[in-house]
Protein backbone atom coordinates (compact mmCIF):
# COMPACT_ATOMS: atom_id res chain seq x y z
CA UNK A 1 0.00 0.00 0.00
CA UNK A 2 2.86 2.53 0.31
CA UNK A 3 3.52 3.29 -2.80
CA UNK A 4 -0.22 4.72 -3.28
CA UNK A 5 -0.46 8.47 -3.67
CA UNK A 6 -3.77 8.78 -1.38
CA UNK A 7 -1.88 6.19 1.45
CA UNK A 8 -2.02 7.96 5.02
CA UNK A 9 -0.54 5.33 6.95
CA UNK A 10 -2.24 3.52 9.95
CA UNK A 11 -4.27 4.96 12.67
CA UNK A 12 -3.77 3.56 16.04
CA UNK A 13 -6.62 3.80 17.80
CA UNK A 14 -5.24 2.41 21.35
CA UNK A 15 -8.43 3.08 23.60
CA UNK A 16 -9.85 -0.12 20.83
CA UNK A 17 -6.57 -1.79 20.36
CA UNK A 18 -7.18 -1.01 16.81
CA UNK A 19 -5.54 -0.31 13.61
CA UNK A 20 -7.25 1.80 10.79
CA UNK A 21 -6.72 2.33 7.35
CA UNK A 22 -8.25 5.17 4.61
CA UNK A 23 -7.63 5.21 1.26
CA UNK A 24 -9.39 6.36 -1.52
CA UNK A 25 -8.65 3.19 -3.53
CA UNK A 26 -10.66 0.62 -0.57
CA UNK A 27 -13.44 3.01 -0.48
CA UNK A 28 -14.03 2.37 -4.38
CA UNK A 29 -13.29 -0.94 -4.60
CA UNK A 30 -16.21 -1.69 -1.59
CA UNK A 31 -18.19 0.76 -3.87
CA UNK A 32 -17.54 -2.03 -6.87
CA UNK A 33 -18.12 -4.81 -4.37
CA UNK A 34 -21.71 -3.39 -3.56
CA UNK A 35 -20.98 -3.48 0.47
CA UNK A 36 -22.05 -0.16 1.59
CA UNK A 37 -20.26 -0.20 4.57
CA UNK A 38 -22.41 -3.71 5.39
CA UNK A 39 -21.33 -6.63 6.34
CA UNK A 40 -22.02 -8.93 4.09
CA UNK A 41 -21.37 -11.49 0.60
CA UNK A 42 -23.05 -9.46 -2.35
CA UNK A 43 -22.95 -11.29 -5.94
CA UNK A 44 -20.22 -8.76 -7.16
CA UNK A 45 -17.79 -10.50 -4.57
CA UNK A 46 -19.00 -14.06 -5.50
CA UNK A 47 -18.20 -13.52 -9.40
CA UNK A 48 -15.13 -12.30 -8.36
CA UNK A 49 -11.72 -14.56 -9.04
CA UNK A 50 -10.22 -17.27 -7.30
CA UNK A 51 -7.05 -15.13 -5.86
CA UNK A 52 -9.93 -12.86 -4.34
CA UNK A 53 -11.75 -15.59 -3.05
CA UNK A 54 -8.83 -16.75 -0.81
CA UNK A 55 -7.78 -13.63 0.43
CA UNK A 56 -11.46 -12.67 0.85
CA UNK A 57 -12.29 -15.82 2.88
CA UNK A 58 -8.97 -15.66 4.39
CA UNK A 59 -9.82 -12.33 6.34
CA UNK A 60 -13.56 -13.58 7.09
CA UNK A 61 -12.05 -16.62 8.99
CA UNK A 62 -9.35 -14.33 10.60
CA UNK A 63 -12.34 -11.73 12.08
CA UNK A 64 -14.77 -14.60 12.95
CA UNK A 65 -13.52 -18.46 12.56
CA UNK A 66 -11.93 -20.66 14.85
CA UNK A 67 -9.72 -24.15 14.69
CA UNK A 68 -11.43 -26.34 17.73
CA UNK A 69 -11.35 -30.04 18.75
CA UNK A 70 -8.22 -32.54 19.48
CA UNK A 71 -7.93 -36.19 17.34
CA UNK A 72 -9.32 -37.62 20.32
CA UNK A 73 -12.85 -35.72 19.52
CA UNK A 74 -12.23 -34.27 16.18
CA UNK A 75 -11.03 -31.28 15.10
CA UNK A 76 -12.83 -28.67 13.16
CA UNK A 77 -12.55 -25.25 11.50
CA UNK A 78 -15.73 -22.95 12.32
CA UNK A 79 -17.48 -19.99 11.40
CA UNK A 80 -20.24 -18.12 13.04
CA UNK A 81 -22.41 -15.66 12.26
CA UNK A 82 -26.28 -13.92 13.01
CA UNK A 83 -26.74 -14.10 9.26
CA UNK A 84 -27.78 -17.21 7.75
CA UNK A 85 -27.24 -15.82 4.13
CA UNK A 86 -24.30 -14.46 5.09
CA UNK A 87 -22.95 -18.52 5.69
CA UNK A 88 -24.65 -20.18 3.04
CA UNK A 89 -22.42 -17.51 0.48
CA UNK A 90 -19.54 -18.02 2.18
CA UNK A 91 -20.45 -22.07 1.85
CA UNK A 92 -20.92 -21.60 -1.73
CA UNK A 93 -17.65 -19.85 -2.04
CA UNK A 94 -15.53 -22.70 -0.15
CA UNK A 95 -17.13 -25.04 -2.71
CA UNK A 96 -15.48 -23.12 -5.51
CA UNK A 97 -12.54 -23.89 -4.12
CA UNK A 98 -13.21 -27.53 -3.72
CA UNK A 99 -13.65 -27.32 -0.20
CA UNK A 100 -17.46 -28.98 1.30
CA UNK A 101 -18.46 -27.12 4.47
CA UNK A 102 -21.73 -28.18 6.85
CA UNK A 103 -24.14 -25.37 8.41
CA UNK A 104 -25.67 -25.53 11.21
CA UNK A 105 -28.83 -23.31 12.39
CA UNK A 106 -29.08 -21.99 15.98
CA UNK A 107 -26.41 -23.62 17.75
CA UNK A 108 -26.92 -20.89 20.30
CA UNK A 109 -29.92 -19.08 20.74
CA UNK A 110 -30.96 -15.68 20.68
CA UNK A 111 -30.05 -13.40 24.17
CA UNK A 112 -28.52 -11.08 26.12
CA UNK A 113 -24.41 -11.06 26.73
CA UNK A 114 -21.84 -9.33 28.58
CA UNK A 115 -19.78 -7.75 25.19
CA UNK A 116 -16.89 -5.03 24.88
CA UNK A 117 -18.19 -1.62 24.61
CA UNK A 118 -15.74 0.22 22.63
CA UNK A 119 -14.76 1.93 25.35
CA UNK A 120 -12.23 0.15 27.39
CA UNK A 121 -15.23 -1.74 29.14
CA UNK A 122 -18.63 -4.02 28.79
CA UNK A 123 -22.06 -3.48 28.57
CA UNK A 124 -25.04 -6.00 28.28
CA UNK A 125 -26.22 -5.88 24.56
CA UNK A 126 -28.96 -8.00 23.80
CA UNK A 127 -28.04 -11.11 20.85
CA UNK A 128 -29.42 -12.20 17.84
CA UNK A 129 -28.95 -16.53 17.08
CA UNK A 130 -25.63 -17.86 16.08
CA UNK A 131 -25.88 -20.30 13.58
CA UNK A 132 -22.16 -21.90 12.25
CA UNK A 133 -20.28 -23.23 9.18
CA UNK A 134 -18.52 -26.37 9.88
CA UNK A 135 -15.33 -27.50 7.93
CA UNK A 136 -13.85 -31.25 9.02
CA UNK A 137 -12.66 -34.57 7.66
CA UNK A 138 -10.02 -33.87 4.60
CA UNK A 139 -11.80 -30.60 3.74
CA UNK A 140 -9.57 -29.28 6.63
CA UNK A 141 -6.41 -29.99 5.01
CA UNK A 142 -7.78 -28.41 1.59
CA UNK A 143 -8.97 -25.16 3.55
CA UNK A 144 -5.30 -25.49 4.79
CA UNK A 145 -4.04 -25.33 1.65
CA UNK A 146 -6.21 -23.21 -0.24
CA UNK A 147 -7.23 -20.69 2.01
CA UNK A 148 -5.65 -20.65 5.25
CA UNK A 149 -5.66 -17.70 8.29
CA UNK A 150 -3.78 -14.81 8.00
CA UNK A 151 -3.97 -14.84 11.38
CA UNK A 152 -0.66 -16.38 12.92
CA UNK A 153 -1.79 -18.05 15.83
CA UNK A 154 -5.10 -19.81 14.23
CA UNK A 155 -2.52 -20.80 11.52
CA UNK A 156 0.18 -22.24 13.67
CA UNK A 157 -3.04 -24.26 15.54
CA UNK A 158 -4.34 -25.47 12.31
CA UNK A 159 -1.00 -26.39 11.15
CA UNK A 160 0.04 -28.56 14.46
CA UNK A 161 -3.17 -30.41 14.22
CA UNK A 162 -2.89 -31.60 10.66
CA UNK A 163 1.05 -32.85 11.13
CA UNK A 164 -0.54 -34.24 13.95
CA UNK A 165 -2.30 -37.30 12.39
CA UNK A 166 -1.26 -40.38 12.80
CA UNK A 167 -3.50 -41.99 9.61
CA UNK A 168 -4.99 -40.16 6.62
CA UNK A 169 -8.28 -37.86 7.30
CA UNK A 170 -11.43 -39.33 7.20
CA UNK A 171 -12.35 -38.53 3.13
CA UNK A 172 -16.15 -36.64 3.06
CA UNK A 173 -18.72 -38.50 2.05
CA UNK A 174 -21.28 -37.00 -0.31
CA UNK A 175 -24.48 -38.85 0.78
CA UNK A 176 -27.75 -37.45 1.47
CA UNK A 177 -30.40 -39.47 3.51
CA UNK A 178 -33.96 -37.85 1.91
CA UNK A 179 -36.65 -37.84 5.09
CA UNK A 180 -39.49 -36.75 3.21
CA UNK A 181 -40.62 -35.75 -0.30
CA UNK A 182 -43.48 -33.22 -0.57
CA UNK A 183 -45.40 -31.84 -3.58
CA UNK A 184 -45.14 -28.10 -3.29
CA UNK A 185 -45.85 -26.66 -6.75
CA UNK A 186 -45.21 -27.30 -10.76
CA UNK A 187 -43.20 -25.29 -12.49
CA UNK A 188 -41.57 -24.97 -15.56
CA UNK A 189 -37.75 -25.99 -15.80
CA UNK A 190 -35.35 -24.68 -18.24
CA UNK A 191 -31.53 -26.02 -19.34
CA UNK A 192 -28.77 -23.66 -18.91
CA UNK A 193 -25.84 -22.41 -21.10
CA UNK A 194 -23.74 -19.55 -20.16
CA UNK A 195 -22.22 -18.90 -24.10
CA UNK A 196 -18.55 -19.66 -24.36
CA UNK A 197 -17.71 -21.86 -21.47
CA UNK A 198 -20.68 -24.13 -21.40
CA UNK A 199 -20.93 -24.57 -18.10
CA UNK A 200 -22.90 -22.89 -14.79
CA UNK A 201 -22.45 -22.50 -11.27
CA UNK A 202 -25.03 -24.82 -9.68
CA UNK A 203 -25.79 -23.83 -5.50
CA UNK A 204 -21.32 -23.61 -5.89
CA UNK A 205 -20.89 -26.64 -7.92
CA UNK A 206 -19.32 -26.49 -11.60
CA UNK A 207 -22.19 -28.03 -13.46
CA UNK A 208 -21.39 -28.92 -17.22
CA UNK A 209 -24.50 -30.41 -19.75
CA UNK A 210 -22.01 -32.43 -21.47
CA UNK A 211 -22.03 -36.29 -20.18
CA UNK A 212 -20.14 -38.44 -22.55
CA UNK A 213 -16.82 -38.99 -20.35
CA UNK A 214 -18.08 -39.61 -16.59
CA UNK A 215 -14.75 -38.68 -14.62
CA UNK A 216 -13.35 -38.95 -10.90
CA UNK A 217 -12.02 -35.42 -9.64
CA UNK A 218 -8.88 -34.51 -11.34
CA UNK A 219 -8.97 -37.00 -13.92
CA UNK A 220 -8.66 -35.72 -17.82
CA UNK A 221 -10.60 -36.08 -20.64
CA UNK A 222 -8.26 -37.82 -23.21
CA UNK A 223 -10.72 -38.25 -26.73
CA UNK A 224 -10.11 -39.81 -29.98
CA UNK A 225 -12.73 -40.59 -32.66
CA UNK A 226 -12.56 -43.04 -35.92
CA UNK A 227 -14.04 -41.68 -39.32
CA UNK A 228 -16.21 -44.14 -40.14
CA UNK A 229 -17.07 -42.97 -43.51
CA UNK A 230 -13.73 -43.93 -44.50
CA UNK A 231 -13.58 -47.04 -43.06
CA UNK A 232 -14.92 -48.95 -46.20
CA UNK A 233 -13.80 -49.97 -49.38
CA UNK A 234 -15.19 -51.37 -52.85
CA UNK A 235 -16.58 -54.99 -52.97
CA UNK A 236 -14.39 -55.50 -55.97
CA UNK A 237 -12.20 -54.01 -58.64
CA UNK A 238 -15.36 -53.38 -60.73
CA UNK A 239 -17.62 -52.70 -58.57
CA UNK A 240 -19.05 -49.63 -56.97
CA UNK A 241 -20.30 -51.08 -53.68
CA UNK A 242 -18.92 -50.66 -50.69
CA UNK A 243 -18.26 -53.00 -47.74
CA UNK A 244 -16.93 -51.85 -44.20
CA UNK A 245 -13.11 -52.62 -43.76
CA UNK A 246 -12.80 -54.43 -40.58
CA UNK A 247 -8.46 -54.82 -40.97
CA UNK A 248 -8.39 -51.10 -41.57
CA UNK A 249 -10.41 -50.36 -38.78
CA UNK A 250 -8.90 -52.97 -36.57
CA UNK A 251 -4.95 -51.36 -37.61
CA UNK A 252 -6.39 -47.74 -36.65
CA UNK A 253 -7.88 -48.88 -33.39
CA UNK A 254 -4.40 -49.92 -32.79
CA UNK A 255 -2.73 -47.06 -33.70
CA UNK A 256 -5.37 -45.03 -31.41
CA UNK A 257 -5.03 -46.41 -28.53
CA UNK A 258 -1.25 -46.50 -28.38
CA UNK A 259 -1.78 -42.40 -29.63
CA UNK A 260 -4.13 -41.84 -26.68
CA UNK A 261 -1.69 -43.64 -23.84
CA UNK A 262 0.84 -41.35 -25.73
CA UNK A 263 -0.84 -38.41 -24.71
CA UNK A 264 -0.96 -38.69 -21.16
CA UNK A 265 2.72 -39.27 -21.17
CA UNK A 266 3.85 -36.10 -23.30
CA UNK A 267 0.60 -33.89 -21.77
CA UNK A 268 1.71 -31.08 -19.76
CA UNK A 269 -0.38 -30.80 -16.86
CA UNK A 270 -1.78 -27.40 -15.26
CA UNK A 271 -2.11 -29.04 -11.75
CA UNK A 272 0.04 -31.85 -9.92
CA UNK A 273 -3.07 -33.64 -9.02
CA UNK A 274 -4.42 -33.83 -12.21
CA UNK A 275 -1.21 -35.42 -13.36
CA UNK A 276 -0.98 -38.01 -10.32
CA UNK A 277 -4.70 -39.23 -11.09
CA UNK A 278 -4.61 -39.27 -15.05
CA UNK A 279 -1.27 -41.15 -14.78
CA UNK A 280 -2.77 -43.21 -12.02
CA UNK A 281 -5.85 -44.79 -14.23
CA UNK A 282 -5.02 -43.78 -17.77
CA UNK A 283 -8.39 -43.31 -18.84
CA UNK A 284 -9.06 -43.16 -22.66
CA UNK A 285 -11.92 -42.69 -24.56
CA UNK A 286 -11.35 -43.77 -28.26
CA UNK A 287 -14.92 -43.44 -30.29
CA UNK A 288 -16.14 -43.09 -33.64
CA UNK A 289 -17.68 -39.75 -35.89
CA UNK A 290 -18.68 -40.50 -39.25
CA UNK A 291 -21.30 -42.89 -39.03
CA UNK A 292 -24.07 -41.34 -40.99
CA UNK A 293 -21.71 -41.32 -44.19
CA UNK A 294 -20.51 -44.45 -43.91
CA UNK A 295 -24.48 -45.92 -43.77
CA UNK A 296 -25.08 -43.76 -46.84
CA UNK A 297 -21.62 -45.02 -48.78
CA UNK A 298 -23.59 -48.67 -47.38
CA UNK A 299 -26.92 -47.82 -48.67
CA UNK A 300 -28.33 -48.32 -45.57
CA UNK A 301 -30.92 -46.29 -44.25
CA UNK A 302 -30.51 -45.03 -40.56
CA UNK A 303 -33.28 -45.93 -39.14
CA UNK A 304 -33.31 -49.71 -40.11
CA UNK A 305 -32.81 -53.08 -38.37
CA UNK A 306 -29.57 -53.31 -40.80
CA UNK A 307 -28.30 -50.19 -39.57
CA UNK A 308 -28.72 -51.31 -35.68
CA UNK A 309 -26.97 -54.42 -36.23
CA UNK A 310 -24.22 -52.76 -37.97
CA UNK A 311 -24.14 -50.30 -35.15
CA UNK A 312 -23.86 -53.00 -32.45
CA UNK A 313 -21.05 -55.04 -34.38
CA UNK A 314 -18.94 -52.05 -35.43
CA UNK A 315 -18.35 -50.98 -31.59
CA UNK A 316 -18.03 -54.33 -30.33
CA UNK A 317 -15.27 -55.33 -32.69
CA UNK A 318 -13.42 -51.82 -31.13
CA UNK A 319 -14.38 -52.41 -27.73
CA UNK A 320 -12.92 -56.07 -27.89
CA UNK A 321 -9.69 -54.62 -30.18
CA UNK A 322 -9.25 -51.91 -28.02
CA UNK A 323 -9.09 -53.63 -25.27
CA UNK A 324 -6.49 -56.07 -26.95
CA UNK A 325 -4.36 -53.04 -28.02
CA UNK A 326 -4.29 -52.26 -23.74
CA UNK A 327 -3.22 -55.76 -22.66
CA UNK A 328 -0.53 -55.11 -25.37
CA UNK A 329 0.25 -51.79 -24.70
CA UNK A 330 0.57 -53.42 -20.61
CA UNK A 331 2.54 -56.13 -21.56
CA UNK A 332 5.14 -53.58 -22.87
CA UNK A 333 4.78 -50.44 -20.11
CA UNK A 334 2.62 -52.32 -17.65
CA UNK A 335 -0.90 -51.83 -16.27
CA UNK A 336 -1.79 -48.42 -15.15
CA UNK A 337 -0.44 -47.92 -11.28
CA UNK A 338 -4.35 -48.10 -9.88
CA UNK A 339 -5.14 -51.69 -11.22
CA UNK A 340 -4.92 -53.14 -8.14
CA UNK A 341 -7.57 -51.47 -6.69
CA UNK A 342 -9.99 -51.83 -10.05
CA UNK A 343 -12.49 -54.53 -11.16
CA UNK A 344 -9.14 -55.48 -13.39
CA UNK A 345 -8.06 -56.62 -10.38
CA UNK A 346 -9.86 -60.24 -10.83
CA UNK A 347 -9.04 -64.19 -11.61
CA UNK A 348 -9.24 -64.29 -15.31
CA UNK A 349 -8.60 -60.95 -16.11
CA UNK A 350 -6.16 -59.55 -18.77
CA UNK A 351 -3.89 -56.70 -17.30
CA UNK A 352 -4.89 -53.54 -19.39
CA UNK A 353 -2.77 -50.01 -19.65
CA UNK A 354 -6.10 -48.53 -19.18
CA UNK A 355 -8.92 -48.03 -17.11
CA UNK A 356 -11.53 -47.44 -19.79
CA UNK A 357 -11.49 -47.43 -23.56
CA UNK A 358 -14.11 -46.29 -25.49
CA UNK A 359 -16.55 -43.45 -25.28
CA UNK A 360 -18.88 -41.99 -28.17
CA UNK A 361 -18.03 -38.11 -27.96
CA UNK A 362 -20.26 -35.49 -29.64
CA UNK A 363 -17.50 -34.98 -32.39
CA UNK A 364 -19.05 -31.63 -33.52
CA UNK A 365 -15.86 -29.50 -34.20
CA UNK A 366 -13.94 -32.09 -35.17
CA UNK A 367 -16.41 -33.27 -37.67
CA UNK A 368 -16.15 -29.93 -39.38
CA UNK A 369 -12.21 -30.75 -39.76
CA UNK A 370 -12.57 -34.30 -40.88
CA UNK A 371 -15.25 -32.99 -43.22
CA UNK A 372 -17.60 -35.74 -41.91
CA UNK A 373 -21.14 -36.26 -40.05
CA UNK A 374 -20.90 -35.90 -36.19
CA UNK A 375 -20.25 -39.02 -33.95
CA UNK A 376 -23.21 -41.35 -34.26
CA UNK A 377 -25.59 -38.54 -35.18
CA UNK A 378 -28.02 -39.11 -38.34
CA UNK A 379 -27.50 -35.51 -40.92
CA UNK A 380 -29.31 -32.82 -39.06
CA UNK A 381 -30.72 -31.74 -42.37
CA UNK A 382 -29.48 -32.01 -46.20
CA UNK A 383 -28.60 -28.48 -46.31
CA UNK A 384 -28.38 -26.17 -43.04
CA UNK A 385 -26.96 -23.35 -41.50
CA UNK A 386 -23.92 -23.73 -39.15
CA UNK A 387 -23.71 -20.66 -36.96
CA UNK A 388 -21.50 -19.93 -34.15
CA UNK A 389 -18.05 -21.06 -36.27
CA UNK A 390 -15.38 -19.06 -36.84
CA UNK A 391 -15.73 -16.41 -34.50
CA UNK A 392 -19.50 -16.09 -34.85
CA UNK A 393 -19.90 -16.82 -38.39
CA UNK A 394 -22.66 -18.52 -40.26
CA UNK A 395 -21.88 -20.93 -42.80
CA UNK A 396 -24.24 -22.38 -45.22
CA UNK A 397 -23.38 -26.51 -45.54
CA UNK A 398 -24.79 -29.03 -47.89
CA UNK A 399 -24.35 -32.98 -48.07
CA UNK A 400 -21.31 -33.32 -49.86
CA UNK A 401 -22.32 -37.29 -50.93
CA UNK A 402 -25.87 -36.06 -52.20
CA UNK A 403 -24.23 -33.42 -54.39
CA UNK A 404 -22.39 -35.98 -55.53
CA UNK A 405 -25.29 -38.59 -56.30
CA UNK A 406 -27.53 -35.75 -57.30
CA UNK A 407 -24.56 -34.88 -60.14
CA UNK A 408 -24.25 -38.02 -61.21
CA UNK A 409 -28.26 -39.00 -61.68
CA UNK A 410 -28.48 -35.50 -63.62
CA UNK A 411 -31.00 -33.51 -60.82
CA UNK A 412 -28.60 -31.32 -59.31
CA UNK A 413 -29.84 -27.61 -59.40
CA UNK A 414 -29.37 -24.42 -57.67
CA UNK A 415 -33.81 -24.79 -57.53
CA UNK A 416 -33.23 -27.62 -55.58
CA UNK A 417 -30.71 -26.88 -53.29
CA UNK A 418 -32.90 -23.94 -52.36
CA UNK A 419 -35.92 -25.98 -51.82
CA UNK A 420 -34.60 -28.72 -50.07
CA UNK A 421 -32.62 -25.81 -48.07
CA UNK A 422 -36.27 -24.16 -47.13
CA UNK A 423 -37.35 -27.76 -45.93
CA UNK A 424 -33.87 -29.83 -44.61
CA UNK A 425 -35.40 -32.76 -45.55
CA UNK A 426 -36.08 -34.70 -49.13
CA UNK A 427 -38.55 -36.26 -48.01
CA UNK A 428 -41.71 -34.20 -49.52
CA UNK A 429 -39.52 -33.62 -52.84
CA UNK A 430 -41.53 -35.64 -55.58
CA UNK A 431 -38.66 -35.18 -58.54
CA UNK A 432 -36.11 -36.97 -55.77
CA UNK A 433 -36.05 -41.17 -56.35
CA UNK A 434 -37.34 -43.20 -53.82
CA UNK A 435 -34.64 -45.35 -53.16
CA UNK A 436 -32.77 -41.70 -52.37
CA UNK A 437 -35.03 -40.55 -49.56
CA UNK A 438 -34.68 -44.09 -48.02
CA UNK A 439 -30.82 -43.47 -47.40
CA UNK A 440 -30.87 -39.99 -47.06
CA UNK A 441 -32.71 -39.58 -44.00
CA UNK A 442 -32.39 -36.51 -41.43
CA UNK A 443 -33.06 -36.24 -37.74
CA UNK A 444 -36.26 -35.09 -37.61
CA UNK A 445 -36.74 -37.67 -40.29
CA UNK A 446 -36.28 -40.34 -37.65
CA UNK A 447 -38.81 -41.19 -35.22
CA UNK A 448 -37.70 -40.60 -31.88
CA UNK A 449 -37.39 -45.01 -30.94
CA UNK A 450 -35.03 -44.95 -33.32
CA UNK A 451 -32.92 -42.57 -32.19
CA UNK A 452 -33.09 -44.49 -28.97
CA UNK A 453 -32.05 -47.92 -30.55
CA UNK A 454 -29.37 -46.43 -32.61
CA UNK A 455 -27.78 -44.78 -28.75
CA UNK A 456 -29.04 -48.12 -26.96
CA UNK A 457 -26.78 -50.12 -29.77
CA UNK A 458 -23.76 -48.24 -29.57
CA UNK A 459 -23.79 -48.10 -25.77
CA UNK A 460 -23.71 -51.65 -25.52
CA UNK A 461 -19.89 -51.83 -25.99
CA UNK A 462 -18.99 -48.43 -24.63
CA UNK A 463 -17.07 -48.30 -21.28
CA UNK A 464 -17.66 -44.38 -20.44
CA UNK A 465 -20.96 -42.88 -22.02
CA UNK A 466 -22.55 -42.06 -25.47
CA UNK A 467 -23.45 -38.94 -26.68
CA UNK A 468 -26.27 -38.83 -28.59
CA UNK A 469 -29.02 -36.05 -29.25
CA UNK A 470 -33.06 -37.52 -29.57
CA UNK A 471 -34.30 -34.70 -31.99
CA UNK A 472 -37.91 -34.26 -31.75
CA UNK A 473 -39.95 -31.86 -33.81
CA UNK A 474 -41.36 -28.24 -32.23
CA UNK A 475 -44.97 -29.68 -31.66
CA UNK A 476 -43.51 -32.44 -29.52
CA UNK A 477 -45.71 -32.67 -25.96
CA UNK A 478 -44.34 -33.47 -22.55
CA UNK A 479 -46.18 -37.25 -23.24
CA UNK A 480 -43.58 -37.98 -26.28
CA UNK A 481 -40.94 -36.98 -24.09
CA UNK A 482 -42.12 -39.17 -21.01
CA UNK A 483 -42.75 -41.77 -23.53
CA UNK A 484 -39.13 -41.77 -24.95
CA UNK A 485 -37.51 -41.92 -21.10
CA UNK A 486 -39.53 -45.03 -20.61
CA UNK A 487 -38.39 -46.64 -24.07
CA UNK A 488 -34.51 -45.55 -23.10
CA UNK A 489 -34.82 -46.83 -19.07
CA UNK A 490 -36.49 -50.07 -21.64
CA UNK A 491 -33.51 -50.20 -23.95
CA UNK A 492 -30.80 -50.36 -20.54
CA UNK A 493 -30.02 -46.60 -21.89
CA UNK A 494 -27.46 -44.92 -19.37
CA UNK A 495 -29.13 -41.10 -20.15
CA UNK A 496 -31.04 -39.71 -22.45
CA UNK A 497 -30.62 -35.98 -24.42
CA UNK A 498 -33.47 -34.86 -26.12
CA UNK A 499 -33.70 -31.62 -27.95
CA UNK A 500 -36.90 -30.20 -29.40
CA UNK A 501 -36.33 -28.40 -32.36
CA UNK A 502 -36.32 -24.29 -32.41
CA UNK A 503 -36.93 -24.67 -28.63
CA UNK A 504 -34.05 -22.05 -28.41
CA UNK A 505 -33.66 -18.67 -30.13
CA UNK A 506 -30.34 -19.22 -31.12
CA UNK A 507 -29.35 -23.19 -32.13
CA UNK A 508 -26.15 -24.15 -33.45
CA UNK A 509 -28.10 -25.98 -36.71
CA UNK A 510 -30.45 -24.14 -38.07
CA UNK A 511 -32.75 -25.02 -41.49
CA UNK A 512 -32.94 -21.87 -43.65
CA UNK A 513 -36.58 -21.46 -43.72
CA UNK A 514 -39.50 -21.25 -41.06
CA UNK A 515 -40.80 -24.32 -42.41
CA UNK A 516 -38.71 -26.85 -39.32
CA UNK A 517 -41.44 -26.56 -37.64
CA UNK A 518 -43.75 -28.27 -40.05
CA UNK A 519 -41.51 -31.17 -40.82
CA UNK A 520 -42.74 -34.65 -40.12
CA UNK A 521 -44.17 -33.35 -37.02
CA UNK A 522 -44.32 -37.31 -35.65
CA UNK A 523 -44.70 -38.47 -32.09
CA UNK A 524 -44.10 -41.74 -30.83
CA UNK A 525 -47.41 -43.83 -31.66
CA UNK A 526 -49.11 -45.39 -28.86
CA UNK A 527 -48.76 -48.67 -31.03
CA UNK A 528 -45.09 -48.58 -31.35
CA UNK A 529 -44.61 -48.04 -27.70
CA UNK A 530 -44.53 -51.97 -25.81
CA UNK A 531 -47.69 -52.56 -24.12
CA UNK A 532 -46.29 -52.57 -20.55
CA UNK A 533 -45.32 -49.03 -21.00
CA UNK A 534 -48.69 -47.87 -22.12
CA UNK A 535 -50.15 -45.40 -20.16
CA UNK A 536 -48.40 -46.00 -16.78
CA UNK A 537 -50.21 -45.41 -13.67
CA UNK A 538 -48.54 -42.37 -11.50
CA UNK A 539 -46.42 -45.07 -9.43
CA UNK A 540 -44.49 -46.28 -12.29
CA UNK A 541 -42.69 -50.16 -11.08
CA UNK A 542 -39.19 -50.50 -11.65
CA UNK A 543 -39.33 -52.28 -14.94
CA UNK A 544 -36.94 -55.31 -15.72
CA UNK A 545 -34.32 -55.05 -18.72
CA UNK A 546 -35.89 -55.72 -21.80
CA UNK A 547 -34.50 -57.14 -25.24
CA UNK A 548 -34.87 -55.03 -27.96
CA UNK A 549 -35.71 -56.62 -31.11
CA UNK A 550 -33.23 -55.09 -33.17
CA UNK A 551 -29.78 -55.05 -31.51
CA UNK A 552 -30.31 -57.69 -28.93
CA UNK A 553 -30.40 -55.06 -25.41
Amino acid sequence: MPHRIDFKGWQNLSERGEYRLSTGYLKKLVKQLGLDNKKKITSEIEKASSNFYKGFLRGFFDADGSVQGTHVNGISIRLAQSNIQRLKAVQRMLLRLGIFSQLHTNRRNAGSKSLPNGKGGYKLYNTKAQHELIVSRENIATFYKVVGFGDKDKQNKLSLLIKGFNRKMVKERFIATVKDIVFMDRRNVYDIQIPGINAFDGNGFLLHNCGEQPLLGFESCNLGSINLSKMIKQRGKKSKAWIVDWDKIKGTVYNAVHFLDNVIEVNRYPLPEIEKLTKGNRKIGLGVMGFADMLILLKIPYNSKKAFVLAEKIMKFIQTEGRKASVILAEQRGAFPNFMDSIYNAKGMPRVRNATITTIAPTGTIGIIAGCSSAIEPHFAISYIRKHVLGGQEMVEVNSIFEEVAKERGFWSKKLIEEISRKGSIQDIKRIPADLKKIFVTALDIDPEDHIKMQAAFQKYIDNATSKTINFPYSASEEDVKKAYLIAYRFGCKGLTLYRNESRKQQVLNIKGKEQSKILEKKIEEKDVPPELRDPSPDIPDLPPGSCPTCSI
